[in-house]
């Protein structure tokens, strides 16, 4: 009970106020471009080139789903594994926050176009059972995905902002003795690299494990 009175709304609201908004933001972001990605795809499934396309896809996902549910989910986990590695190697650097942003409008956009691809493949046979189950099982995917954008973007905002005057360490996000020692200053941090590290660890686990869940669904139910 000390520890939840401790972390109450009132004292976390200022320590996350810059994660808070970076998922706001990304999560926005992901959002419009995802719109994008369907309006596009429908665009191009009026042309010949996506008639073609549209066969294409009916093969990839014939295959997909005949092969199993591990390798569907591994398809999936290795389409996001690269953004994320790349999101934590640019989390220490000034440009998190951009490449942040160009990932999740990426990722939403391909999303956004594999969706629509399959609307159009399962509206021929009218079982969209599986579009449901692949849409409900991306949403935990996508969570963890901005989470980590947001993450990244926050520790990159926090290393390279300059200190304000009267600002607590143990009031800021990343802060006190384990990110901000005064001891640390003008050396590497191998505290804060393997705190940064374990976090992405465990972020690309619940990437794999919403893979898993998102074949479960498409597959079984």
């Amino acid at each position: 009970m000390l520890l939840l009175k401790r972390f109450s709304r009132v004292s976390a609201h200022p320590k996350f106020q810059t994660f808070r908004r970076a998922h706001a933001v990304f999560s926005l972001i992901y959002f419009l471009f995802f719109l994008l990605g369907v309006v596009l795809c429908s665009a191009r499934l009026m042309t010949l080139e996506g008639i073609e396309a549209a066969e294409d896809f009916e093969l990839h996902w014939q295959t997909r789903i005949a092969q199993g549910e591990l390798p569907f989910s591994l398809y999936g986990f290795c389409s996001v594994l690269p953004q994320v590695l790349g999101v934590m190697i640019f989390g220490i650097t000034i440009y998190a926050p951009l490449f942040c942003g160009l990932s999740a409008g990426f990722s939403a956009l391909v999303l956004g176009f594999y969706v629509r691809m399959l609307l159009g493949l399962l509206s021929r046979s009218g079982a969209y059972f599986p579009l449901v189950y692949y849409v409900l099982g991306a949403l935990p995917l996508v969570l963890v995905q901005l989470l980590l954008f947001s993450f990244s973007a926050a520790v990159s905002l926090r290393i390279f902002t300059p200190h304000r005057e009267g600002d607590r360490e143990d009031e800021l996000l990343f802060g006190g003795t384990l990110f901000c020692a005064p001891y640390y200053k003008n050396v590497i941090n191998f505290r804060f690299l393997l705190t940064y590290l374990a976090i992405f660890v465990l972020g690309v686990i619940l990437i794999f494990l919403c893979c898993l869940l998102q074949a479960a669904m498409v597959l079984k139910l």
